[in-house]
């Protein structure tokens, strides 16, 4: 606030720059620290739904990707297939059963396929759904 009543406007702009990247980081850091703190007290659904707040915001972090896919993977949710540029996968709820859909698996499939190099172009087949990019 010093930078505007001094009328200096650039470097107001350059101010609020520095406090967004840092507000930033530090987001991540408490979002990171939140899955570690889940992870670590064995709460799995905890971990996930920061896993899947921090991705709604970070969804360029291939680690928190990857590190989301593996839970998935250990845990059973979802179970896919990778055939050329299709894409199947099979949701499951635990005391429901098999889903229709599930969103962040069909993400999380489709993430780790890019990552291991195995799609490009894909189509995404979910019961009765088709995604195509």
């Amino acid at each position: 606030m010093l930078f505007e009543a001094k009328g200096s406007w650039a470097e107001a702009e350059k101010a609020d720059l520095i406090c967004e990247f840092q507000s930033i980081l530090l987001l991540r850091v408490i979002h990171n620290r939140r899955v570690d703190m889940a992870k670590a007290q064995g709460d799995t659904s905890g971990a996930i739904e920061w896993l899947n707040k921090y991705l709604e915001i970070f969804m360029a972090d291939n680690d928190a990707w990857r590190e989301l896919a593996e839970i998935y993977v250990s845990l059973q949710i979802i179970c896919a297939s990778f055939h050329s540029s299709h894409l199947k996968m099979q949701g499951w709820e635990r005391g429901a059963g098999a889903t229709l859909a599930c969103g962040t698996g069909a993400c999380v499939v489709v993430v780790a396929a890019v990552l291991e190099g195995r799609a490009g172009r894909i189509s995404f087949g979910l019961l009765g759904y088709v995604l195509e990019e």
